[in-house]
């Protein structure tokens, strides 16, 4: 799967996914290959929210949440039926418990493609 938009300067790269179980930035609980998440014939996106004891200046491990090796932890998930987030308020109406400040969040899940074509993903973030 190839991409392209405005965090690649336009340019179309190959979209990177890890392996469930290998891959130290998923946590277990947001396994994004539950036959249970996998079995409706739609796409599906999983939200899993985090909070941190201290300021992230970098993308978190989330797969090392609730270790105490980095100070992250695991606040809740939920199924969420498309990707539109703008502001806190949006991802507090499906994990109402996020704080002000000090989160962090991951979406896993599938995106099923009906029709055979070219599509222009993109993903940004103001952080």
């Amino acid at each position: 799967l190839r991409y392209s938009g405005p965090d690649t300067g336009g340019e179309k790269v190959t979209m990177k996914s890890g392996q469930y179980g290998v891959n130290e930035h998923i946590y277990p609980a947001c396994n994004p290959f539950d036959p249970q998440t996998l079995a409706g014939s739609s796409s599906s996106f999983t939200l899993c929210m985090f909070r941190s004891e201290v300021g992230l200046g970098r993308i978190p491990l989330f797969g090392q949440a609730d270790t105490g090796k980095n100070r992250l932890y695991f606040i809740g998930k939920a199924q969420v039926p498309v990707i539109d987030m703008h502001t806190l308020e949006a991802f507090r109406s499906f994990v109402p418990d996020i704080p002000d400040a000090q989160y962090g969040w991951a979406i896993l899940g599938q995106l099923k493609i009906a029709t055979a074509g070219a599509y222009t993903l993109c993903i940004s973030s103001d952080d």
